[in-house]
């Protein structure tokens, strides 16, 4: 397995033989294998810089992440779609509501219940690729800020 030691410090480049001495010192404690297959770089500060760039990992290779109103949009369409598809206003309220009235006593809170809380957010709608936006349409999104405000966050009506 190839090692690296980097040693930053204020100073001058070190002569050669520093390096081997350096080398040679590490070596005393088993952990270089062959003292022939040793590579001393002396870089500055600017050249430090350039061989971490230079080895960044490449846009192709970084992972990229689901945004959570993606996922709670996910969750939504696949637990309701019939009802969104046909833009089934009714239905949908009534199917949200008792839904969110079954998951609300759920400890810890379900999947559903986050991806509402997420979807009910101010601007949640603007996060959304337009494949989504096409059947989470505007009232769709009136509909499950309405409810979940009414259901989830212990609207009462108190008679006296």
């Amino acid at each position: 397995m190839k090692c690296a030691v980097l040693i930053v410090y204020d100073g001058t480049t070190p002569p050669l033989q520093a390096q081997r001495d350096a080398a040679q010192a590490i070596a005393q404690y088993g952990c270089i294998a062959d003292l022939e297959k040793i590579d001393v770089y002396v870089l500055n500060q600017m050249e430090i810089l350039s061989a971490i760039l230079g080895k960044a990992i490449p846009v192709d290779k970084v992972q990229s992440f689901e945004k959570p109103e993606e996922w709670a949009a996910k969750i939504v369409i696949n637990d309701f779609e019939e009802a969104l598809i046909a833009k089934d206003y009714d239905s949908f309220t009534a199917a949200l509501s008792v839904r969110l009235s079954m998951e609300l006593i759920r400890r810890p809170e379900t999947n559903f219940i986050k991806a509402i809380r997420i979807l009910t957010k101010e601007h949640a709608e603007e996060n959304l690729e337009a494949s989504k936006r096409e059947i989470l349409d505007e009232r769709i999104f009136q509909i499950m800020r309405r409810s979940f405000y009414l259901v989830c966050q212990g609207r009462h009506i108190v008679f006296q």
